[in-house]
């Protein structure tokens, strides 16, 4: 069985995407954006583009393709989509907690 990429891979993966997709002036105000959400699961992200193509991206980025990547995360009755989803969450709680130092950057 396939490992998957790490959480830490994944968010620094996933901000690159993300950066690349909505360039430095959104991907800002989304970091300012969540900042100020008190919904600690909505993402604002998604008011700029089609986030859950960034997230593909990030795992393309780290090996894996698109037909294995959307099984696993998208089929609940997957056997790995339990795995995959809470990697996807701390992906997210990382990614959130440093967006900029992901990507190299202090703002």
């Amino acid at each position: 069985m396939r490992n998957f990429p790490t959480a830490t891979a994944l968010a620094r993966s996933f901000a690159r995407a993300l950066r690349h997709e909505v360039g430095r002036k959104n991907y800002h105000e989304i970091v300012r954006l969540n900042a100020a959400e008190p919904e600690p699961s909505i993402c604002h992200s998604h008011d700029f583009c089609d986030a859950n193509m960034a997230m593909l991206s990030a795992w393309n980025a780290e090996g894996w393709h698109d037909d294995d990547a959307t099984a696993i995360i998208c089929e609940p009755d997957h056997p790995r989509h339990a795995e995959a989803t809470a990697l996807i969450h701390e992906m997210w709680r990382q990614w959130k907690a440093d967006p900029f130092g992901l990507l190299g950057q202090t703002v």
